[in-house]
């Protein structure tokens, strides 16, 4: 709904923002990228993580690693996603019967606010994203590196990709518009 959708909620915070939202569930599928956080941080000095929700340990007590245990109520969420100012979101899965059947809403969430996503090549995450078009698909933690490195170092890449999400998800995913096919 792009009446809830909205970026203009951010205010630049500084530096490149990685973003993961998320249930305390997820502990498996953070562990794909708890190499590639260190990796990042040691290559991007400019680079920042933000975690909300379910942040597990081993992602706790890292410089420029924030991590957000905060809730906020649903019709409030996209106003809170959106001042969180991502540059980037993150949206990593282990390839398991469970995580196959999940949607792609975090993608939606970030295409919605324009924001371009390092996702893993699983699900409905590898039916819906149009990799390194609207976004990036990853098959090993090496891929997730090299995709944020890819979007930390080129802004225009970063931009272009975020405005592609956000087209694409403009035409085939509007509640709006959609809402008549069901």
């Amino acid at each position: 709904d792009f009446k809830k959708w909205n970026r203009s909620y951010g205010s630049k915070k500084g530096g490149i923002r990685i973003g993961w939202a998320g249930g305390a569930s997820h502990n498996e599928d953070l562990k794909i990228i708890e190499p590639v956080v260190h990796k990042i941080l040691a290559k991007h000095k400019e680079a920042r993580f933000v975690f909300i929700h379910g942040v597990p340990q081993f992602l706790k007590g890292i410089d420029r690693v924030e991590a957000i245990v905060k809730f906020t109520r649903i019709d409030k969420y996209p106003k809170f996603i959106a001042s969180l100012d991502w540059d980037i979101a993150l949206a990593p899965l282990v390839d398991n019967a469970f995580n196959r059947a999940k949607s792609n809403l975090r993608w939606l969430e970030a295409a919605s606010l324009g924001i371009p996503c390092v996702a893993s090549n699983v699900g409905h995450f590898a039916e819906t994203i149009e990799n390194a078009i609207d976004g990036v698909l990853c098959d090993t933690s090496d891929d997730f590196e090299r995709g944020l490195s890819a979007l930390i170092e080129d802004r225009k890449l970063r931009i272009s990709m975020g405005q592609n999400a956000l087209h694409r998800v403009r035409e085939d995913f509007d509640v709006d518009k959609e809402v008549f096919k069901y």
